[in-house]
């Protein structure tokens, strides 16, 4: 041995533990490198209980010298073109160090060794407690070339290259025409946007216009409205003149004209009586005779004027109206058409306190059924009249309005859609109904027609308030 300071360490720990120890490779005299593997021997001990009882000393140490030419096998004859070797890397005793090797490899030329690469392949050695690793190397050079595979791939990476190329050449000009698309696409966008402002120049002179329309009609709506509003108030002012002056001419046929015709009748009733009381002479028999018949005309006469003046005073102011309400008013306006005598059913309901209304929503209700009855019994030709007159409430909005409603229908022949608003009663009725800020609507749906008259009462209240 050249040198016995690598075996000291390794000796050293193989006294002290049950498991091999190699030493570092050294020098042979006789040429060459070894190692030495020592392992140390005692009693018989339980491997199982090794972690839990501490294993004695070893009372003997065994020594292996190993032959390092003797660890790797000659390639050779195996492999060729092959540079095989052995190292010991242990970097706590300094660089690596090459134990042996074997080559087959062929000489190259430096242009090989340029063009060519080398294959270098390393492999750690699981040895006990030695931390070889084998390196085994190629160079490559023409001898080792497989050319059959190596022009198959040669002209498979041309055809890949002309594929490339191809490909290249097809996404330029996709490029070049996603270029001009978008340079396309600006210039359209550029157009547009100059459309655009110029649509936002035209919409906002319109929108200008339009906003100066829009406060010139909302002016004259307002202006409208106070027409309406006006218009209403004249209309209610004049239907409550025209209802004060029937009631002054109704008051003044009943103390003038009755009284005159009572008296007229009164006399000739008188006349006639006293007339039946004169003593017949042979040359006048016929004159109380005929006194007698012009006293009886006259009777007849102003028996006739007194009923056509209660019926006048009747239409001016129904004086039951004020004597005893508006159910009473309606009751006695249906009664006074004699439906049963021209063969008409008659069906009539009233719902709900109509005697608190109020003067001018009561006459109003009263002369709306008294020209409804009186066109139908002229016009309408009908067999059955219905008449409903409901005092409730109903729901506008978020408010609770209380309401009067007057609907008078029949099955007659019906009318016209032009005849609902040519009609002066018709179109009387509805100024008096906007009057009092009521709706009229008039329909003919088949046979017979439909008036629904609804009046508000008072100012409307928040629901559940």
């Amino acid at each position: 041995v050249d040198s016995a300071a690598p075996l000291q360490k390794a000796l050293r720990q193989a006294m002290e533990s049950n498991f091999p120890v190699a030493s570092a490779p050294f020098e042979l005299v006789q040429g060459g490198r070894a190692y030495v593997l020592f392992r140390g021997t005692g009693p018989e001990t339980d491997l199982a209980q090794a972690d839990i009882t501490p294993m004695p000393p070893p009372q003997l140490v065994v020594s292996l010298v190993v032959l390092t030419k003797d660890l790797l096998p000659d390639v050779k004859s195996r492999v060729s073109g092959v540079k095989c070797s052995l190292h010991y890397n242990n970097e706590a005793l300094g660089p690596e160090m090459l134990l042996t090797e074997h080559s087959s490899a062929t000489p190259t030329s430096p242009l090989e060794r340029l063009i060519f690469p080398r294959i270098e392949y390393n492999k750690q050695m699981q040895s006990p407690g030695q931390p070889f690793f084998l390196r085994m190397e190629k160079q490559l050079s023409w001898y080792v070339i497989n050319w059959p595979l190596l022009i198959a791939f040669i002209v498979f990476s041309y055809l890949g290259l002309a594929v490339t190329l191809y490909n290249m050449r097809l996404r330029i000009k996709s490029h070049s025409a996603c270029q001009q698309a978008y340079r396309l696409v600006e210039q359209e966008r550029e157009h547009l946007d100059q459309r655009v402002q110029e649509r936002t120049q035209e919409l906002s002179e319109v929108n200008s216009r339009l906003l100066v329309e829009i406060d010139r009609r909302e002016s004259v709506e307002d202006e409208l409205r106070q027409r309406i509003a006006e218009n209403r108030r004249l209309t209610s002012q004049m239907i409550t003149l025209q209802e004060s002056e029937h009631r002054s001419l109704a008051q003044e046929l009943h103390d003038e004209m009755g009284q005159s015709l009572t008296a007229i009748k009164t006399d000739a009733v008188l006349i006639k009586k006293q007339t039946e009381a004169c003593p017949i002479y042979d040359n006048h028999q016929q004159c109380p005779t005929e006194i007698q018949r012009s006293v009886d005309a006259i009777i007849n006469v102003t028996s006739r004027l007194y009923d056509s003046v209660h019926a006048l005073i009747r239409r001016f102011r129904p004086r039951v109206l004020d004597d005893l309400g508006l159910e009473a008013a309606l009751g006695t306006c249906i009664d006074s058409m004699n439906f049963e005598r021209i063969g008409i059913d008659c069906k009539q309901s009233f719902t709900g306190d109509l005697e608190s209304l109020g003067e001018e929503l009561s006459i109003t209700l009263y002369r709306v059924l008294q020209e409804a009855l009186t066109n139908i019994v002229k016009h309408a030709g009908a067999r059955n009249v219905w008449i409903d007159v409901v005092r409730n409430s109903q729901i506008r909005g978020e408010k609770l309005q209380d309401t009067v409603c007057l609907s008078v229908r029949d099955d007659g022949q019906g009318m016209e859609s032009h005849q609902m608003n040519a009609g002066y009663g018709l179109v009387g009725l509805r100024e008096r109904v906007q009057a009092v800020g009521g709706t009229f609507e008039v329909s003919s749906i088949g046979n017979g027609v439909s008036i629904e008259v609804i009046i508000p009462i008072g100012e409307p209240s928040m629901v559940g308030g």
